[in-house]
């Protein structure tokens, strides 16, 4: 195996890359800013937490675009190297465990001390099959995961897309697609159904003022709280309550009994 370039790049203006088949394994790893890439004629757009991994015989493209920080790593392998081979983007996984093998490899492979090539062979190796991993566990996207934790941490207020989208770095119009595209359901969609889950259980489990409940969820007037919430499960608030209350009193004589 051999690392035939390496680069950690800071660009003004990402210049354009030609079709081209590659004879070797191409890692670029987004770190600041949007680069984009055509894989075997797939349109992908990448941001800062994203990595690509072209593999020996895909056809790379890049497109030319504003200003982004990267690190990329051209690899040829020898005939005797046993690697797993792979290919496609991995979404939003770049860890600390990420950045402390790209700041390892970087400092090893400008190293003239004894052992360094050997060092920053090993490193490379490590953050191939840390990729290869991720590529191969099922787990939700890392941006899906941050858009649900922002909504459950901030559940009690008013929350737009534009505030969801901050979290993430992304635009609000491609926040919300990716999610969509994700998930089946837009931002503002997901975010009505955990409001309205939410309220649900208040509603059954405590004896708050319903008005307080809205408040409470974000709904400065208690009017569209109601509406959300009888097209959510085609009941009232206050006719929600009363029924829970009568199941309840039902149960409760039940177990007497």
């Amino acid at each position: 195996m051999n690392v035939i370039y390496f680069t950690r790049t800071k660009l003004r203006k990402v210049a354009a890359l030609p079709d081209q088949t590659l004879y070797y394994i191409d890692i670029t790893i987004v770190l600041n800013g949007v680069m984009r890439y055509s894989l075997n004629d797939d349109e992908v757009e990448l941001h800062a937490g994203d990595m690509i991994v072209f593999k020996k015989g895909d056809v790379r493209n890049r497109k030319e675009g504003s200003s982004a920080e990267y690190c990329s790593f051209n690899v040829l392998l020898d005939e005797n190297d046993i690697l797993p081979i792979f290919s496609g983007v991995l979404r939003n996984q770049v860890n600390e465990e990420i950045k402390t093998l790209l700041c390892l490899y970087e400092t090893y492979s400008t190293s003239y001390s004894g052992y360094a090539e050997d060092k920053s062979r090993y490193c490379f190796l490590i953050l191939y099959h840390t990729l290869y991993e991720m590529s191969k566990t099922p787990r939700e996207n890392g941006y899906i995961v941050q858009i649900k934790q922002y909504i459950a941490e901030h559940i009690h207020e008013p929350i737009t897309v534009s505030q969801v989208s901050k979290c993430v770095f992304l635009s609000p119009n491609y926040c919300n697609s990716f999610f969509k595209n994700h998930t089946g359901q837009n931002i503002n969609e997901y975010i009505r159904k955990v409001k309205m889950a939410k309220a649900q259980s208040m509603i059954i489990n405590t004896k708050d003022p319903l008005k307080e409940i809205a408040v409470s969820l974000g709904y400065k007037q208690y009017s569209y709280f109601t509406k959300v919430f009888t097209q959510e499960f085609h009941v009232s608030p206050a006719e929600y309550r009363k029924n829970s209350d009568v199941l309840q009193l039902r149960q409760a004589a039940v177990n007497r009994s």
